[in-house]
């Protein structure tokens, strides 16, 4: 049987085109078992090209995509192929130097398994090999989020305002966010798709930032959900011209009214696509296709996460309102618990629930636009009234939007509704409006009045009346009045804010961000007790990363006044049964241990270790990165058509998720201390077991001085990055002693022989080639 191959290449560098046309003249009179087609190409010519490659790739047994480079129109076609179930091929040609960093960046195409080739010869040996039954699965079930999006670096308005319209058009969203996961892996793309209803992908025009790692990213994104059949909304914004393969199907806009329509024309297209038979993807099912542990950012799993959420004693004491603040680190589940504790409270009707979750970029703005220019003492001032002034607004909209029609029905409720509505509307204007919309609206009003009336200024101290005149429209006094009479009529009121820490500067924290927290909590404090003491019962709870809390702490003169419940993860034990859950979820086998829910999974073993334990032991305790763990190995069994997990996937998938949390471990560290930025690189090929003194010569080495030297040193030690060989069989890291940075500094100062051997976590190891 004749084996049909399809190869797509970029037209530059010439030197890539050139090899493999010679090599599919070469196959073409010598090897009559293979058929190959390619396409001279022009990427930029303006020719109709795209339908005939999808006719050749359709016709193909074997998609092979030379992704030496970025090509957005190469990458857009090896999308499709997968899409459309074809045995694709990622080739490299080595003999040109490849941006590894730049792959490293964008996550996608060093997730896929790809082949290096330096000729012609090479290049047809690869092809020959190649089987045609193997394919990446895209045979997944749907779910309950049925839109998602791709989303850049930096949200603008434009990309806020998709999610905004989302919401309106009842379709709920997952997202690939770069700044909660730095790369996208292939197989978590394709699955993203698969199980979505609708796909909405905004290109970025060159000169933004970031722009060729995120098309890259749309590119395959774009030709996964075309190979599918998922209806598709491409956004450009400007009169740029879109790549080739997708300029059909791009819209372009320059309006936010233009934005609105685009969306609204494609959100009918969703909930058709999400109610309607899909046609079944082709190629077998398989086990592991259709087990669904979950999506490891708690914002994509809304619809199904109460099916399998663990219920520890720290979400428990949230839940009874204990706390005034939760802190844990980043991927330890504050999302899950916030959206748990919310959903728990919201089924009382006599309940007024808020959840605040202020994007990033409005509270940048509401620092550049005021807070750099005032006086410290300022600051606090107009900050505290802000955050007072934002929660009173918002528990008064919720009660709006609670009683809407109930107040028609009850006579008891009606005169104070209807002035409640009066004092709303004469600060807002907005009512009808989401969250992130007012507050957006408050912080351009406050700018715009600073402007105008103290434009140039720097230092700026304000009186009293001055703060008034900058926030309010009426009095706060006859708002709050209104709030806490009509509060007085509900149950509880329950405040909780989350997404503060998004809010920082690649620089890291500064006073600001300090003083907005610190502010925010003693804000909420003073409407508590003003609302206590009217005998309404009222909760304010800050969800923070664990970091930034103690920033906070060392901050803050009066300390006292915090009531903390820390949710991190320090048993093992528990993280096995996170998993037992999402297991069961999946399986037949109520009674069963994980044990036995794993084992028909997974291999049992790998390096002498069982292989559940071995995956917990690299997921530096954190539940988000354990599950990515998996889904990484996961994704390679399936890639190679296996129903199981094998020593080799998971190899393989901890490589790809070692190079993940490089990433992101180095951008929280950068968070604290900008200038350790790239600090894990300096273990590069080093030892995984190193003498103390080794290793603080290598912070000495990339540090300016013994303050920042012994700052990055304790960094290292508090996010899990090193720990210390306290026995022989036995090492130490940070969650292995609760979590108390002092006793493990304490544990590594006092060891026996004072030097004593340093240990880099196992979960670095492959990212940073360690011997």
């Amino acid at each position: 049987m004749v084996k049909k191959v399809f190869i797509a290449y970029p037209s530059q560098p010439a030197d890539i085109g050139q090899t493999i046309e010679r090599m599919a003249a070469e196959a073409r009179q010598t090897d009559a078992n293979i058929e190959i087609q390619t396409w001279r190409r022009e990427d930029l010519s303006g020719q109709a090209l795209t339908a005939p490659i999808i006719a050749a790739m359709e016709k193909s047994d074997v998609v092979v995509a030379d992704i030496t480079g970025f090509n957005f129109n190469v990458i857009y076609e090896l999308g499709y192929a997968v899409g459309i179930g074809k045995r694709v091929l990622p080739v490299r040609y080595c003999a040109i130097s490849t941006d590894l960093e730049k792959a490293n960046e964008i996550g996608i195409l060093d997730t896929l398994i790809h082949e290096q080739y330096s000729n012609s010869y090479q290049l047809n040996e690869l092809i020959s090999k190649a089987q045609t039954g193997s394919r990446i699965a895209t045979d997944f079930p749907p779910d309950d989020h049925p839109l998602y999006l791709i989303t850049p670096e930096h949200r603008t308005d434009d990309i806020s305002q998709i999610f905004v319209l989302a919401r309106k058009a009842g379709l709920r969203e997952r997202s690939f966010d770069p700044s909660e996961q730095p790369r996208l892996g292939a197989s978590q793309a394709v699955r993203s798709v698969a199980t979505s209803s609708g796909v909405v992908l905004p290109l970025l025009g060159s000169t933004m930032a970031g722009a060729e790692s995120h098309n890259v990213r749309v590119a395959f994104v774009a030709g996964v959900a075309h190979g599918l059949q998922k209806p598709t909304l491409i956004l450009k914004k400007g009169g740029w011209p879109a790549p080739l393969d997708i300029r059909d199907e791009t819209v372009s806009y320059d309006t936010d009214a233009q934005l609105r329509t685009a969306f609204q024309e494609f959100a009918p297209r969703v909930h058709d696509a999400r109610f309607s038979t899909p046609p079944k993807p082709p190629g077998k099912n398989n086990r592991l296709a259709i087990l669904n542990l979950g999506d490891p950012a708690a914002e994509n799993e809304e619809g199904q996460l109460a099916d399998y959420f663990l219920e520890r004693d720290e979400f428990r004491r949230v839940l009874n309102g204990d706390a005034n603040v939760v802190v844990g680190r980043k991927g330890s589940g504050k999302t899950a618990v916030f959206m748990q504790v919310r959903d728990r409270l919201r089924a009382s009707r006599s309940n007024v629930v808020l959840d605040l979750n202020p994007e990033a970029y409005q509270l940048r703005k509401l620092k550049d636009l005021v807070l750099k220019c005032l006086a410290e003492g300022t600051r606090e001032a107009l900050l505290t009234a802000f955050w007072e002034y934002v929660l009173l607004l918002e528990i008064c909209s919720k009660m709006i939007e609670k009683d809407r029609d109930v107040h028609k029905r009850d006579h008891n409720l009606y005169e104070p509704y209807q002035r409640l509505l009066k004092y709303y509307r004469a600060e807002t204007a907005s009512e009808g409006s989401d969250f992130s919309e007012r507050l957006n609206r408050l912080i351009e009003r406050i700018g715009e009045r600073y402007q105008l009336t103290y434009a140039g200024q720097e230092n700026v101290d304000l009186a009293n009346d001055q703060v008034t005149n900058l926030l309010y429209e009426s009095t706060l006094h006859d708002l709050k009045r209104e709030v806490t009479e009509y509060a007085a009529k509900k149950d509880k009121i329950i405040v909780l804010f989350d997404n503060l820490d998004k809010a920082w500067n690649a620089t890291g924290l500064d006073n600001s961000d300090i003083v907005m927290i610190r502010t925010l909590l003693e804000s909420s404090r003073k409407l508590g007790r003003e609302l206590n003491r009217q005998k309404i019962d009222f909760h304010s709870m800050i969800f923070l990363r664990n970091d930034i809390y103690d920033v906070l702490r060392t901050n803050t003169p009066d300390r006292g006044k915090e009531y903390p419940v820390l949710i991190d993860w320090k048993r093992p034990e528990l993280l096995k049964q996170m998993i037992r859950k999402r297991l069961l979820f999946n399986l037949e086998g109520s009674q069963l241990d994980v044990d036995s829910l794993w084992h028909p999974l997974c291999a049992d073993m790998i390096e002498g270790e069982t292989s559940l334990n071995y995956l917990i032991d690299r997921s530096l305790m954190r539940p988000r990165y354990l599950l990515r763990l998996i889904n990484h190995c996961i994704g390679n069994a399936i890639n190679f058509n296996r129903d199981r997990i094998d020593q080799l996937d998971i190899q393989n998938g901890l490589s790809t998720y070692s190079t993940d949390i490089i990433t992101e471990i180095d951008h929280e560290i950068r968070d604290v201390l900008p200038s350790a930025a790239d600090t894990l690189y300096m273990f590069l090929g080093e030892k995984k077991r190193m003498p103390k003194n080794k290793v603080k010569e290598l912070i000495e080495s990339k540090t300016k001085n013994e303050h920042e030297a012994t700052a990055v040193w304790t960094l290292l030690l508090w996010h899990a990055v090193l720990g210390y060989q306290r026995t022989s069989n036995e090492d130490a890291f940070i969650y292995d002693v609760n979590y108390d940075i002092k006793r493990l500094q304490g544990l590594i100062d006092k060891h026996p022989n004072g030097n004593p051997t340093m240990v880099v976590n196992p979960a670095f190891w492959p990212g940073l080639e360690m011997s």
